[in-house]
Parts: C-alpha cells; structure tokens; sequence
C-alpha cells in the first residue's frame, strides 16, 4: 500500500491539476495501514500489549520528525527551482521517475507476498 500511495501521487501530479486533490484521503489511509501493519509486526515479535501504544507513539513521532527535517530541507529548494522556466518539465520527469519507482516496488511486494 505504501508503493501504491506514492505512486498514486505521482500519477495525480502528472494529470490531475485541474481536479480537487485526493492526498488527504491517500495520507490518511497510508497512515492507517501502515500503522496497523507495523503493530502486527510488534504483536509478533512478542511485544507486550502493554509496551504496544508507547512502541507506535514513538515509531510515529520518529516518522513526523524525519517529515518535518526532509520537509525543512526542501522545501527552500523546492521553492527556489520554481523560478526556473524548466521547472515544469522537471516536475513531470520527477513525478514519472517516482511513479515508476513506486509500482516497481509494489510489483516487487506483490510478487512476494504471493509466493
């Protein structure tokens, strides 16, 4: 799910300018699933049910803070590429490299998964 919601964004950055963006709703279902595939990975190893809300809290806190510093980092960058006459073209070549990337791991989890 998570290759499939990155690429999915991808998708939409390539042809979905004009329709109301369906990131909140890709956002908010990642995080589920992520976060119950990561506590059933702490159920299995044998954390305890008492240990299990403080390991999620600090997983999700970890992620938010490694969001925020990549956010932090780019996003001047981001806005200082805007400037440019060939930001466009560089937004599309991202976004189908990041397209493709993300249904080549979902193929690859999927193929996993299968077997």
């Amino acid at each position: 799910m998570i290759a499939l919601s990155i690429a999915y964004v991808a998708f939409e950055n390539l042809t979905m300018k004009s329709v109301v963006s369906r990131r909140w709703a890709v956002s908010f279902l990642f995080g589920l699933v992520h976060g119950f595939g990561f506590a059933g990975a702490l159920a299995e190893v044998g954390l305890p049910a008492s240990g299990l809300a403080a390991a999620l809290v600090g997983f999700n806190l970890g992620v938010e803070a490694g969001q925020a510093l990549i956010i932090g980092v780019l996003l001047p960058l981001i806005i200082w590429l805007q400037r440019f006459p060939w930001e466009p073209l560089l937004t599309k070549v991202s976004s189908i490299a990041i397209m493709a990337v993300g249904l080549v791991l979902l193929a690859e989890r999927a193929l996993v998964w299968s077997m």
